[in-house]
């Protein structure tokens, strides 16, 4: 039942990230992070965090963007601007290292452990990374939350 839910709430953020008003603004961010426009990405940010209401949200949405386009240089840019290493998801309350575990990469976990993520954070099922990781069996993945000291 809750691997279900789990699913349902994944195609949900898919969902609300595609058709929500700030898609325009992640689709640009996506596609700097996808085609490795570094530098670009910071002048973004910075232009995005100048206009925001909340420049903090601006840096952790490039950190969730980061996780699930698996770039730890985009990750380590969006710490850089001040962003929250354990932020949540607003619909599934998933940090970036339980979202980094829901995909499956291991260089992603280890990044954001390696920063202090919390490692026993729990989402909205009450799902940590780790059980995460051993339910949809990526291993790798979970050789590295296992290894890392607490």
């Amino acid at each position: 039942m809750k691997f279900h839910l789990m699913n349902q709430l994944v195609c949900h953020r898919e969902w609300r990230v595609k058709w929500s008003p700030k898609s325009r603004v992640r689709d640009k961010v996506g596609d700097l992070i996808t085609r490795g426009k570094f530098k670009n990405l910071c002048e973004e940010v910075n232009i995005l965090k100048s206009i925001s209401r909340d420049p903090q949200t601006v840096a952790n949405m490039v950190l969730f963007e980061a996780v699930w386009k698996l770039s730890t240089k985009a990750a380590e840019i969006a710490l850089e601007h001040g962003a929250n290493i354990d932020a949540r998801d607003h619909l599934t309350l998933a940090t970036p290292l339980i979202e980094s575990s829901i995909i499956g990469n291991p260089q992603m976990a280890e990044f954001l452990l390696y920063n202090k993520a919390d490692k026993e954070a729990v989402d909205g099922i009450g799902y940590t990374a780790e059980l995460h990781a051993r339910t949809l069996g990526h291993i790798e993945t979970l050789k590295v939350l296992r290894r890392t000291a607490l």
